[in-house]
């Protein structure tokens, strides 16, 4: 998109929403400036993990559902919208520190969040590791 390959989701913090409670007006421009943000985001990374950022772009729509319904004002919305763009970013914190890269930390996340999945985290990481070179080598 005009030479950007990904938006920064990291101006959706605290700073936004305070300017965005003393400047109230533009609010719902700034709200869809949010959701625009986001669902970039979303798009960047769903090819990853269609099931989990499926859902994170419904949570989105239904925020601004939310606030066309009256639900609650743009301010709130805002926040919400904060919310979001912080549980991408310590997602991002997490597979980081897991060492593992996008595929990979897709695969973990389902070993990982099964019930009856394997209780060892190490040997998921290295499982997980394995298959996608495996996969990739194999493409």
């Amino acid at each position: 998109m005009a030479g950007i390959d990904r938006f920064d989701i990291s101006i959706i913090n605290d700073d936004f929403l305070a300017t965005a409670k003393e400047q109230k007006t533009g609010n719902e421009l700034k709200l869809e400036l949010l959701r625009q943000i986001l669902n970039n985001e979303i798009k960047v990374r769903s090819p990853n993990n269609l099931v989990k950022y499926r859902k994170l772009k419904e949570e989105v729509e239904k925020i601004i559902q939310g606030y066309h319904n009256h639900f609650f004002d743009s301010l709130i919305a805002m926040q919400k919208m904060r919310d979001l763009a912080s549980s991408l970013q310590n997602e991002d914190k997490v597979q980081q520190s897991l060492g593992l890269t996008e595929d990979e930390e897709a695969f973990y996340e389902i070993l990982a969040k099964h019930p009856s999945a394997i209780q060892d985290f190490e040997l998921i990481k290295v499982i997980v590791k394995d298959v996608t070179r495996v996969i990739k080598k194999n493409a």
